[in-house]
């Protein structure tokens, strides 16, 4: 049988669904395990659960902590590019594709029957204009927090959401991992990296105690794991950006290639992404712990 699924989606026209995939995607059908259900595979292979309405329990046909996409929602994968995406699918006669170009990605939006599928791609970025952004960050972050009393990092955006001081200890520590996985593709291209022990959705921060250490370390830390991997890869040939691992993280249920150069975006985007919700906590918060 064909590999339990990560998602679920459900759908209450499954065979106008399936001829989408099938003859407009071009992507592979799998198994068929009841009449209600089917299995289509991405094009890197992974399994996706189509199912109507009428379907019934469908436990036995997905993963233990699977994603279950109602009628109207939005699934996400990655590729390489999205304009050779977008070519390709509109000379199988899909129209008025929609790319949405960002600093970091370029999403194109392609409706399916009931859904709509998002596939994200890097900006095409030179590994020059990559490495400058994110050298730039630790400076951005300093910046940000220039002046700010220790009550000031007590602040957060809502009740229950992260304070200021534990999304710094979140983006040092990110770094810090990230920094690993970059340094084991450049030391060793194609070799199984394993960082199953920390989770995405961060469980760490409690018993690292975020909420409750200086963030001076952090800090500091945040600041030499930035530079280290910059003079790195100032220094190696260029060719160096394409050497990889085969990452597993929590929840992944096949290792992915993880290159040197995503693996930089991922981090220079993901420190943004915090740097700019610390703008906005000062911006919008109460001046209170």
């Amino acid at each position: 049988m064909t590999t339990r699924a990560r998602v679920l989606v459900l759908v209450n026209d499954l065979e106008a669904t399936l001829n989408f995939y099938t003859n407009v995607l071009n992507w592979t059908l799998g198994e068929c395990p009841t009449p209600d259900t089917a299995f289509i595979l991405d094009p890197s292979g992974e399994a996706i659960l189509l199912a109507s309405l009428e379907a019934g329990d469908t436990t036995p046909y997905v993963q233990e902590n699977a994603l279950t996409k109602q009628s109207g929602s939005t699934l996400q994968f990655r590729v390489a590019n999205a304009d050779d995406l977008r070519a390709e699918l509109e000379q199988r006669g899909l129209q008025n594709l929609r790319i949405e170009r960002g600093m970091w990605e370029h999403t194109l939006y392609v409706p399916v029957p009931e859904h709509t599928l998002l596939f994200l791609a890097p900006a095409p970025l030179s590994t020059q204009e990559l490495l400058a952004r994110y050298k730039q960050e630790p400076y951005e972050l300093d910046s940000v927090l220039a002046g700010k009393s220790e009550a000031d990092l007590d602040i957060a955006r809502a009740p229950g959401e992260w304070t200021v001081r534990q999304i710094v200890h979140h983006i040092s520590d990110g770094d810090d991992l990230w920094a690993m996985v970059i340094k084991a593709a450049l030391a060793a291209s194609g070799a199984s990296y394993n960082q199953e022990w920390y989770s995405t959705d961060n469980a760490c921060f409690e018993p690292l105690d975020y909420a409750g250490r200086s963030i001076e370390p952090a800090l500091a830390l945040f600041r030499a794991t930035r530079a280290h991997i910059v003079q790195l890869l100032s220094h190696l040939p260029a060719d160096a950006w394409e050497r990889y691992v085969m990452l597993k993280i929590q929840g992944m249920p096949t290792p992915v290639k993880m290159t040197v150069a995503l693996a930089v975006m991922i981090q220079a985007k993901h420190a943004l992404e915090h740097i700019d919700e610390i703008r906005e906590i000062y911006t919008t918060s109460p001046r209170k712990p």
